[in-house]
């Protein structure tokens, strides 16, 4: 009985922290596929495509994932509350969102710092909809575990 409490307890965080790994490795595929090259620093040239075939999908896409992403693996190192979720999704949606706002003209003007990238406002409802969506992920798994326990 114990060692069955240790797997299930230790099998929470692997699995949300490779669903996350998985979630980020389809964002880099999403660069490679679909944004010019230069657009991610460790990706080499002859793997980026440059294909656009994401059409508008391809702009905010990335901050979904990452939002996504980010969110499942820091949920994995924290304790499995609902607390605990909510703030792994509130503190990279914030994130997301500062990087963003960094790249808006009129944050530049104010600054005079300048962020690479464009300002999408996409990007700001793409960051809370792939944190939302990580929680649905971690309130499945917290689920299954209540129901194995």
């Amino acid at each position: 009985m114990v060692r069955s409490a240790i797997m299930v307890a230790t099998a929470r965080p692997a699995g949300l922290f490779v669903l996350g790994l998985g979630a980020a490795a389809l964002g880099v595929a999403v660069y490679a596929l679909d944004r010019p090259v230069g657009s991610i620093a460790f990706l080499p040239a002859g793997l980026v495509f440059d294909s656009g075939i994401l059409g508008p999908f391809g702009g905010p896409l990335p901050t979904f994932i990452h939002a996504m992403a980010f969110s499942l693996m820091t949920a994995a190192l924290l304790a499995p509350t609902l607390y605990a979720r909510l703030a792994a999704c509130g503190v990279w949606v914030a994130a997301n969102w500062l990087f963003e706002a960094a790249q808006h003209p009129a944050f530049t003007e104010m600054t005079g710092i300048g962020m690479p990238g464009t300002f999408d406002p996409l990007d700001m409802v793409a960051a809370p909809l792939g944190a939302a969506l990580a929680f649905l992920f971690m309130q499945g798994v917290a689920a299954l575990e209540r129901i194995r326990t």
